[in-house]
């Protein structure tokens, strides 16, 4: 499993954020982290970067993510966190390295459509990881606690079926298709699944799989691919339905 590389993560995004800072003072909000780089297990050249740069006006975002852009390629090349082979896409495109938005991107709370949504299993997944391990960079925390208050309660999505439960099932289904991509699926699947217990066995190896996708995808066989896919939905199937019964003695 490749090394972490957090000392080299962090050094970076100190400069970051302090040169961006140091521009637009009073037109940032926060700026706050999540993804590996939050959690403690970022890999140079693997992993990618979960960060929100939220504004206080809708109207600075255009100015604030072209200088913000600039900074961060100019400080990827200079200390080489090789961001452009981590962040890089098929095609040759190249994924956000952050996002950037307004006042409207603060979290609201919930209605009727959004407890029913297929998609609110997705963004509660990535909503638990952030309130698990999520960082502020620049700002106070009271965005932390807002998004912890708001979204301590589950939808009517979650009860039937969570999101990782349905992305493992997704991979099997769709292993015919791409056998690379339903096991990276499946690795990610079992991550945010048992990401608040980062010493339970099925997080390491999710996380070994993860981290050195390239050299395991090459020596693992199609079969083996198949039956990591396979046994996935079990245990995620098994937390889920623990995490229930615990919700329901906390209600009941």
């Amino acid at each position: 499993m490749p090394k972490t590389d957090g000392k080299a993560i962090t050094a970076f995004l100190n400069d970051f954020v302090s040169q961006l800072t140091a521009i637009y003072p009073s037109e940032i909000h926060y700026i706050i982290l999540a993804g590996s780089a939050s959690r403690g297990d970022f890999v140079i050249g693997k992993s990618d970067l979960d960060m929100g740069i939220i504004l206080k006006e809708t109207k600075d975002i255009a100015r604030v993510k072209k200088t913000a852009l600039e900074i961060f390629w100019k400080l990827d090349s200079k200390q080489n966190m090789k961001f452009r082979q981590s962040l890089g896409l098929p095609g040759g495109k190249q994924k956000p390295p952050f996002d950037v938005v307004g006042p409207e991107g603060k979290p609201k709370k919930r209605n009727f459509f959004a407890l029913i949504s297929p998609f609110l299993g997705y963004k509660r997944a990535m909503l638990k990881h952030t309130i698990l391990y999520g960082k502020i960079l620049y700002g106070d925390d009271s965005m932390l606690k807002q998004l912890k208050k708001i979204y301590s309660g589950w939808g009517l999505f979650e009860i039937l079926i969570s999101y990782d439960l349905f992305l493992s099932l997704f991979s099997v289904l769709s292993f015919i298709l791409s056998p690379n991509a339903a096991m990276r699926r499946s690795a990610r699947s079992l991550l945010y699944t048992f990401e608040d217990d980062m010493s339970h066995p099925l997080f390491k190896r999710a996380s070994s799989i993860r981290l050195d996708f390239d050299n395991i995808a090459r020596e693992w066989s199609l079969w083996k691919k198949f039956l990591f896919c396979l046994s996935v939905p079990f245990p995620v199937f098994s937390k889920m339905v623990a995490d229930l019964r615990r919700k329901f003695t906390i209600i009941f």
